[in-house]
């Protein structure tokens, strides 16, 4: 009897690398799509419909203001991510999704990614160089169109977003 008022949200966090870049076959080694895109299952009773696939981009800092939105509950405090709920038709394409590998232990990746629709920019933070895709015409992110102008836009995006991000009044603990 549960299903006609519970909401039920599963995600996973990271996708799997199977050899497609560099013969990498784990996680959290780059910012590939092939890493980075994963599962998002919605259902809400009365809003879902069944078999309703959205291919928008979204992120997992979403959740949070979702389940909030769900519970008609605030925020304790302003958050990074905004409620799926009125996504389930599609996204707003044009919204920046940033992603970050930050060093960890015995990984000292240090690489920083934005995408805005099909457009991608990876910045390697510590060699200091920078990848873009065209994820409409490269979904495999194979050809590198960095000097693209859309790349430009949003490698000046990325760098604002690493600044702001890195000063302290910005960092959680």
């Amino acid at each position: 009897g549960l299903a006609d008022d519970t909401a039920v949200i599963v995600a996973s966090d990271h996708g799997e690398a199977f050899g497609a870049h560099d013969g990498v076959y784990f996680h959290a080694s780059s910012l590939y799509e092939d890493q980075l895109a994963s599962m998002l299952f919605v259902r809400v009773p009365g809003m879902s419909r069944p078999g309703t696939s959205v291919e928008s981009p979204v992120a997992l800092l979403d959740v949070m203001p979702t389940i909030l939105n769900l519970a008609q509950a605030s925020a304790p405090s302003p958050v990074s991510g905004r409620s799926l709920l009125g996504c389930l038709e599609g996204c707003d394409e044009t919204r920046p999704i940033f992603a970050e590998l930050i060093p960890d232990g015995p990984f000292p990746n240090n690489v920083r990614k934005v995408r805005r629709g099909e457009q991608t920019v990876i910045w390697d933070v510590r060699r200091n160089t920078f990848q873009a895709f065209d994820l409409a015409a490269d979904p495999e992110e194979r050809e590198n169109v960095i000097e693209s102008p859309q790349a430009e836009e949003l490698r000046d995006l990325l760098r604002a977003w690493v600044a702001h991000s890195a000063r302290g009044e910005n960092r959680g603990d």
